[in-house]
Parts: C-alpha cells; sequence; structure tokens
C-alpha cells in the first residue's frame, strides 16, 4: 500500500506539493482515506497524522473534485473535531480504488479556489494516481 510506506509517500507527495502551496499561495494537504499523510506550507505540523472528518470521507466516496459553496456556513470541515474548512478536494483514484485525496484547507474568511487552483488540484491527484499504479 503506497501509503504504508512513510518513505515512498514522503519522496512524491513532498516532490509535487512543495511546489503547489508555492504557487497556489496556501497549503496542500494529501491524506489516505483515514488521515493527513501529508502537507505543505503554513500549518504543516499542525495538519500531520491527523484524523479526517466523516464529511470528507464521504466527499472522496463521491470520486469527483468538489468545490466548497460560496456560503461559508455550509462548507464541509476538514479534521474530526475541527471546524477548518475544506475548499477544494479531489480524490485520488487508482486501479479503481479510493486511495486518498489532495486538499486545500480554508479558514473561514477564505474566498472560494480560482479555477486554476482547482484545477491544480485534480491534476496532482491524478498525479499521485498515476505513480500509485506504477
Amino acid at each position: 500500500d503506497f501509503f504504508n510506506d512513510a518513505a515512498t509517500t514522503e519522496t512524491y507527495t513532498l516532490s509535487l506539493h512543495d511546489a503547489l502551496p508555492i504557487c497556489l499561495g496556501r497549503p496542500v494537504v494529501v491524506c489516505d482515506t483515514h488521515q493527513i499523510v501529508a502537507a505543505a506550507g503554513p500549518g504543516r505540523g499542525e495538519l500531520l497524522g491527523r484524523a479526517i472528518s466523516p464529511e470528507l470521507e464521504q466527499l472522496l466516496a463521491a470520486r469527483s473534485v468538489y468545490t466548497a459553496p460560496a456560503d461559508r456556513t455550509r462548507r464541509l470541515p476538514m479534521l474530526e473535531r475541527s471546524e477548518r474548512p475544506i475548499l477544494c478536494a479531489a480524490p485520488i483514484l487508482a486501479h479503481g480504488d479510493i486511495e486518498g485525496g489532495v486538499l486545500l484547507p480554508g479558514t473561514g474568511r477564505d474566498a472560494l479556489p480560482e479555477e486554476e487552483a482547482v484545477h491544480a488540484v485534480a491534476t496532482a491527484a491524478a498525479f499521485l494516481a498515476k505513480w500509485m499504479e506504477e
């Protein structure tokens, strides 16, 4: 399993995700189906190993890219026991299975991500899925 090998996970996710926070101007997070396994950008240390929310599990199970609604009160939490919202989430699908996701965490004040950011998150998820399949 890709996410069970810490060295592999770190090599692949950080090589990709160290660049995304710089380009997007916000943190980028990778999760498996249970917890945060890699993070880059501000707040990295406070996110690693945290359990994802049931709402995020459901989003990933839907197998499509999610963008938060404009209404800030309807945004879904990224983590268990946390109000930190998900601005964007893209599932990592390898061999037809959901392996996790690439996420843009937000705050209660954040505007919706621009189309380019959503596309970057979806591309990152597809990139990780491709690596997992090889």
